[in-house]
């Protein structure tokens, strides 16, 4: 815990950009996380900040744009379910992938926030440097890297991502061997803050991999249905049980409240700077 925060157990709030010698000592080598305050003008500046807050804008600049909408009965990305064909057994759901234009993906979006679109909840979340693929269009209203951090670490991002969500959007549990910066252009991200010192005592298992599928049929409701796809077997994915409370075991396992770090949301234009987390939409 004192690798992730130091003695004092809260987050830095920081009102200027770091250099890329204090980021470097002081954060980034302490797997140590931080947040810009809204006054950081490296993404003040940025275009996006007064024209994404504008739907219009988007479904113009996007309107023949081809895009992954990601869908799931609750919003829960990549996260435990009772298994398909043994319902007293859990698997790891993923998200049903559909291309679609974006204007589509967007009515799904703010569809499933009004009115849970019949038990589907959708969001963009591609990843995979998403932003400088297929929202391509929409590259010349941010920068590609931070600076300081470029200089830090001695090469620019490997990947730029894009999400697009609303408050139903939740993800279980983001972890990964890159050295993550987020920016909230517009809305809120609310994020629990875990301590990679405590990975012990998140209960790694695995669980067989599954996905959600869709079904639309003229006058029937768009309905899912959670099939396998792989062999029985032949494909099994780590979760960590401990990130969330959960009546599927018997075995006791630590609440989350046991194991946050810090819990904080971050609103417009925030910039935060973290290793390992939970974390939801707020549209």
């Amino acid at each position: 815990r004192d690798l992730s925060l130091g003695t004092t157990q809260t987050i830095d709030r920081l009102d200027t950009p770091p250099t890329p010698l204090h980021f470097l000592r002081h954060y980034l080598s302490q797997n140590k996380p931080f947040i810009l305050s809204p006054s950081f003008s490296s993404t003040l500046h940025w275009p996006a900040t007064t024209l994404w807050s504008s739907t219009p804008y988007l479904l113009n600049t996007l309107h023949s744009t081809t895009v992954s909408l990601h869908r799931t009965p609750t919003g829960q990305a990549d996260s435990l379910t009772p298994h398909p064909h043994t319902p007293t057994s859990l698997c790891f759901a993923s998200a049903d992938v559909t291309l679609t234009s974006f204007p589509n993906a967007v009515d799904s979006v703010i569809g499933s926030c009004k009115n849970n679109n019949g038990g589907c909840v959708g969001y963009l979340q591609q990843q995979n440097d998403c932003f400088r693929g297929e929202y391509g269009e929409l590259n010349g209203d941010c920068d590609l890297d931070v600076g300081w951090a470029t200089e830090a670490i001695g090469a620019g991002p490997e990947a730029v991502n894009l999400w697009i969500g609303n408050e139903m959007s939740e993800t279980w549990f983001h972890k990964d061997c890159f050295e993550n910066l987020y920016a909230v252009v517009t809305g809120e991200k609310h994020f629990l803050l875990l301590p990679p010192t405590d990975v012990h005592r998140m209960y790694v298992k695995e669980y067989p991999a599954a996905k959600y599928e869709y079904s639309e049929f003229y006058y029937v409701p768009l309905s899912s249905f959670l099939c396998s796809h792989t062999r029985p077997g032949s494909l099994k994915v780590l979760v960590y049980e401990g990130v969330k409370t959960t009546t599927f075991s018997s075995k006791h396992v630590p609440k989350i409240g046991e194991l946050i770090t810090a819990d904080i949301v971050l609103t417009r234009y925030d910039v935060l700077r973290e290793d390992i987390s939970h974390d939801t939409d707020r549209a």
